[in-house]
């Protein structure tokens, strides 16, 4: 898929979302952009046509014009050079373009996500959503369709956190910190508040080593985290926790390894 091409898809995507929009001069560079390339495509299967045509009137003067239109029109279907700067211009053109509309698509983005968020936090607060069938199948009808449909929700809001992720970089937001591993971990600070739980509890249930049925967005509900939209204006990315230390500490005749972690203060008492 070329850039030009996933910008595209990422757009559209984020068009679906009520509220959202993009300006005229971005309309009208997208359609002559794809108006060249249809024109590429088809004018040469036309200019076939007509030559096929012109060869059976037996005229040769017919011939020649309607030879040179069709190596014209088929060279430019095959100069790839011409088409590939055209598509560069035009994603630069859109990319300006987009930035007039792309604070407010964000909004209208972080309203979808908040909304689809509040099902699965209405779930959570239905019933446990981590409960076995059998513990579940004798509560009330409320808490038994929450149980049964958080996985979805809590998918719905997985494909939501990704727009919101693409509506949020389409916005000039800084989402990457150093410490992250994989471009999914931009999403936490961008989708949760994790202010009332430990950073390394946060990302265990992130990265989810033991899956939740519900997913990561599922187990982060269910602990009472908030899954709300960030503010761009203040945004700061999520950091991944500080790696443990291996220290070594007089044991008998020698010394023993203990492990400490630098984001609990508490466990350096061991060497103090």
């Amino acid at each position: 898929m070329t850039a030009y091409a996933d910008f595209i898809d990422r757009i559209d995507a984020i068009l679906t979302i009520p509220g959202t929009s993009v300006t005229g001069d971005f309309t009208n560079a997208r359609a002559g952009y794809e108006h060249l390339v249809d024109l590429l495509v088809e004018e040469h299967h036309t200019t076939q046509a007509k030559l096929n045509q012109a060869v059976a009137t037996g005229d040769a003067k017919l011939i020649r014009g309607a030879l040179a239109a069709h190596l014209l029109a088929d060279l430019g279907s095959r100069d790839y050079d011409a088409r590939n700067e055209t598509e560069r211009a035009t994603l630069a053109t859109l990319r300006l373009a987009y930035r007039a509309t792309a604070d407010a698509n964000y909004q209208a983005v972080a309203t979808h996500y908040n909304n689809t968020a509040k099902t699965l936090l209405d779930d959570v607060a239905a019933v446990d959503i981590s409960a076995r069938p059998e513990d579940v199948i004798s509560g009330t009808a409320k808490a038994r369709t929450a149980w049964e449909y958080a996985p979805t929700h809590a998918q719905a809001v997985a494909v939501a956190s990704a727009l919101l992720h693409d509506a949020a970089v389409l916005a000039g937001a800084q989402l990457h910190h150093t410490t992250h591993e994989q471009v999914t971990d931009q999403r936490v600070a961008l989708t949760l508040d994790p202010s009332t739980i430990g950073i390394r509890e946060l990302w265990a249930l992130w990265d989810q080593d033991e899956p939740h049925r519900a997913g990561r967005f599922g187990a982060l509900a269910a602990v009472g985290l908030k899954l709300h939209a960030a503010n761009l204006d203040d945004f700061a990315p999520q950091r991944r926790p500080k790696p443990y230390e291996t220290h070594y500490i007089p044991s008998g005749h020698g010394h023993a390894p203990v492990q400490l972690d630098p984001e609990d203060p508490k466990s350096y008492a061991q060497i103090a």
